[in-house]
This record gives structure tokens, C-alpha cells and sequence, in this order.
């Protein structure tokens, strides 16, 4: 076991060596997925006063279920144990929740059993779809979900289905979604209403009595980057593990065209560089093999050596942070698609600037170039672009916003000139003077809030000094820290 500079309260008071055995051996795993001695202290703090709970109570560790966990989190709040931490975050139980995962992959504790399927009815529908269609866990997922509430609402006798039943269902249990969470809706019940016409179970036809909500916001093709657009997005990928990883997932989104699942479920046996080939899974899991370009190839084969965990894992793109492992199971396309977002950050006198990061941390780190974005709002915009002209001087000036991201700054950075609905290129004296009022009130009506301080008293002194993000002076004392504890920790065993 690992030696902690203070011991894990609790562990010694329990009787049970098969539980203790388990601790160790969930240690072992903790460390093996990436996770610091701190975070690893705090979750076998948790076990421990689980297990004390456990024999206090008389309850078998193969027994324990939800209703258990919901007992011990009534218990945290008036628990009087004396030799168990006792510590009220609400994380505690999420640290049972792992422990108790990790004893299931262990086969020590049952599995839970999953909920049984609504009807037979869902279960062929999902064969169907498996069998015809080739659709994937995540879309059976979340047709089951929709094709589940169809038949709550309007009955599990296919026969009975009229067009203005499901018209009723829509505007009864979706009244509430957006334009594209129906569509998804939509999909769902229409392609469960062909099912039914395709077996004989319904009248042909009455998937054409829904109709998809009407949207307009892509009137045109979408817009590519241009090649200096591509290698400046490229070059904003840091040296470290995680900006090796990034580049490579960028590569294959630029160069190949793969969808963000494609990259998520991208496994190592997909890969040979011997022939230079990729295959791929697509949509049906129809599977392709595409050629491997030379930059790609070899912004993989850094990340492979350099950037990827060092851990037991089919697939080739992982988690950066503890625990290592793959992309979460639903929807793990959406990490890949959030690797580079752009932030919009609204200084006080109405200024506004756009970068891109990885994550607010990081956008406010590199707007600290500009001014302490720290105190300011901070926006994630999914549509920017821009429009510049070369005058005949040689000056790039700015010649205008694209549709969206102009609306979004009208909405969000600046409201009351989004108002007046005035052009100032062709605006009438009155209209110039109610828009210069209208700017008095943009670089006026915000102000910067206090920031938030460091963790130490020397990070506070040096904040004082430079007006440094609050990010950035926490890693660099907590970096001389670590250097200072383990300069001055003793050598050899500890008596």
C-alpha cells in the first residue's frame, strides 16, 4: 500500500479482510488510471467509512444496492462514528459509486440487472433496427426512450394509431423541446411507424402526418476554412500531452472528413501504418478503408509514443485526465467535438475579443495578453466568422460579421444597440444620437466583478503585485510546492 503522509482514517478499524483486500487492490487501480495520491487519500477515506458503516449495520458488501447507498448518504448526516472521516461532500458517494463499479468489473459484487424493455413491442422494434438498419447503442438508446413514451401515451395496440393521436403526442410530451431535439423525436417515431407498416401491425402511411418543424438557420452551404485558417487552428495545439492528442484528433477531422464518433470509436487494430490505411466504421457500421496521409500518420504516431496513457486500451484516443480511458459511452463524439471551441469575452468599455481553447481556464489565460478576462463574461460561440477587406493603403480593416455571429453579438454583447434595430453606416442625425447614447449605455452598464483569489497567501501577494489570472499563479505555487516537499522529503522507508 501506498504510504500517505497521514493515515487513512478508519482502515484500521475494519475486521473484514476480504473488503480490506479489496481497498488495496481498488488503490492499485486508482494509480494505474492516472489519479494523484490526494485524490486517491480522499476516495479511500470514503471506502473506509462505507465499510465501517457496513459491519456496523451487519450488511454483506455482495448485498449492497441503491437502497443501501441512499441508507449510508442518511446516515453521513449524522453520523457519530469515531474513527471514520467525517466528511460532508457530496463526492463521498460518488466515490462509493466507484468503488462499487470497480468491485462489479471485478466480479466481487452482482451486477446490477438492467430495467426490462416497456414491451415486446420496443424489443422487436430494436431487433428490427439492428438486424435492417445497423444503428448503433446510442441511437437504439434514445429511440427506445421516444418509442417507449409513443406507446405509454397512445397504447401498446398498433391498430388504434391515428394521424391526430400522434400529432396529440407530439404537442402533449414535446412541447417543451427545440427545433432539434424534436427532430430527433420525429426520427425516432417515424422510423418505428415503418416498422409497423413493414410487419402489418399499422395502417401504411401515417408517418407523413408528422411534419419536421421548419428552421432556416443554414440558408446557404456551409463555409469551409481556408488553408492559413487550418494551420493557425493547428498551431494552437500546445507540445503537451494533451495538444499532441488534440492536433492528431484535428488532423483526421480536417484531412479525412471523420465525424466525431468515427474518431471516439477509433480502435488500435484500425490502424496499419505497414499500408498506410484507416479504417473506419461509418453510419450502419459500414466499414471503409481511407489512406492515411503522411501529416496524419505521423501526428498519430506522436501521440501514440508521447501523448496517449500508458494504459490497457483497445481504443486509440483517451481521456487526458484521471481516470484514462476512453470517452464517455453516450454521446462520446461530443469530446472530440469540443476540443476546440472559440470564447467571446466582453471587456467593460464595450471592446469585445474572440479566442480559441480548450477551456475557459485556458481562454482566460491567453486573453491575459489584453487584460484580466477573469471578472468578465465569457461566452462559448459555435458560429464565427468574420469578413476583412485590404484598403488601397495597405490596411486590413474590418469589414463585417457573419449572420450568426452577428446576431449573437446584438443578443449577448451588446443588447441595448441590438435594440434599436439601426444601421449607422445610413443613419438620420436622430438616429446617430440615439445610437451614441446607446454606446454610453453599452460601456457603462457593466462592471468587472471582484476575481476570484488564489489557494495561498503567497499566491494572494503575488496577485496583489501582477494582477495575474488566478489559474495561472495556483500552478506555478503549487509547482514550487511540489518541488520544495520533495527536495525535503527523507530518504528511504518511513519507521
Amino acid at each position: 500500500m501506498y504510504t500517505y503522509l497521514k493515515p487513512i482514517r478508519g482502515l484500521s478499524s475494519i475486521r473484514s479482510t476480504s473488503f480490506l483486500e479489496s481497498v488495496y487492490d481498488y488503490e492499485k487501480t486508482l494509480f494505474a488510471n492516472g489519479y494523484n495520491s490526494h485524490v486517491v487519500r480522499f476516495h479511500l477515506h470514503s471506502v473506509a467509512h462505507f465499510g465501517i458503516w457496513l459491519e456496523q449495520k451487519g450488511i454483506k458488501l455482495g448485498t449492497v444496492d441503491e437502497g443501501t447507498i441512499t441508507a449510508f448518504e442518511r446516515h453521513r448526516s449524522r453520523c457519530r462514528c469515531p474513527a471514520a472521516s467525517h466528511n460532508r461532500r457530496r463526492n463521498v458517494i460518488s466515490c462509493i459509486r466507484v468503488f462499487l463499479h470497480h468491485l462489479r468489473k471485478q466480479k466481487i459484487i452482482p451486477h446490477v440487472k438492467p430495467a426490462e424493455e416497456s414491451s415486446a413491442l420496443v424489443r422487436d422494434f430494436l431487433l428490427w433496427l439492428t438486424a435492417h438498419r445497423g444503428s448503433v447503442m446510442t441511437t437504439q438508446f434514445s429511440y427506445r426512450l421516444y418509442v417507449t413514451n409513443l406507446i405509454e401515451f397512445l397504447g401498446d395496440d398498433p391498430q388504434t394509431y391515428t394521424a391526430a393521436g400522434l400529432r396529440d403526442f407530439l404537442a402533449k410530451r414535446y412541447r417543451h423541446y427545440g427545433c432539434n431535439s424534436i427532430r430527433m423525436v420525429l426520427a425516432a417515431v417515424t422510423m418505428f411507424l415503418r416498422y409497423l407498416a413493414l410487419d402489418g401491425r399499422c395502417r401504411a402511411g401515417l408517418e407523413q402526418a408528422l411534419l419536421s418543424p421548419a428552421n432556416w438557420s443554414q440558408q446557404s452551404l456551409p463555409q469551409g476554412l481556408t488553408f492559413e485558417e487550418v494551420q493557425r487552428i493547428l498551431t494552437f495545439c500546445p507540445t503537451t500531452p494533451t495538444g499532441i492528442r488534440d492536433r492528431a484528433v484535428l488532423l483526421l477531422l480536417i484531412r479525412l472528413g471523420l465525424r466525431a464518433g468515427d474518431i471516439a470509436a477509433l480502435k488500435l487494430s484500425d490502424l496499419s501504418f505497414e499500408t498506410a490505411t484507416i479504417k473506419v466504421s461509418g453510419k450502419g457500421n459500414r466499414e471503409v478503408r481511407l489512406p492515411l496521409p503522411q501529416d496524419v500518420g505521423e501526428a498519430l504516431l506522436e501521440y501514440l509514443r508521447m501523448g496517449r496513457p500508458q494504459i490497457e486500451s483497445k481504443h486509440v484516443f483517451l481521456r487526458a485526465v484521471a481516470p484514462y480511458g476512453v470517452f464517455g459511452e453516450r454521446g462520446h463524439g461530443h469530446a472530440i467535438s469540443h476540443i476546440a471551441r472559440m470564447f467571446l469575452c466582453r471587456w467593460e468599455n464595450g471592446a469585445f475579443s474572440v479566442v480559441q481553447a480548450n477551456d475557459k481556464e485556458q481562454a482566460i489565460e491567453m486573453l491575459d495578453e489584453v487584460a484580466n478576462a477573469e471578472a468578465m463574461p465569457l461566452y462559448t460561440i459555435t458560429d464565427f466568422m468574420v469578413h476583412f477587406r485590404l484598403t488601397d493603403e495597405g490596411i486590413i480593416e474590418l469589414e463585417g460579421f457573419g449572420e450568426h455571429f452577428g446576431d449573437h453579438v446584438r443578443e449577448c454583447v451588446h443588447p441595448i444597440l441590438g435594440e434599436l434595430d439601426v444601421s449607422p453606416y445610413d443613419a438620420s442625425t436622430e438616429e446617430k444620437a440615439r445610437i451614441m447614447a446607446a454606446v454610453e449605455q453599452e460601456r457603462s452598464r457593466l462592471k468587472a466583478g471582484p476575481a476570484s483569489q488564489p489557494d495561498t497567501e503567497l499566491g494572494k501577494q503575488i496577485k496583489a503585485q501582477t494582477d495575474l489570472p488566478t489559474s495561472i499563479i495556483n500552478r506555478h505555487v503549487h509547482s514550487a510546492a511540489r518541488k520544495v516537499l520533495q527536495e525535503s522529503r527523507p530518504k528511504g522507508k518511513p519507521h
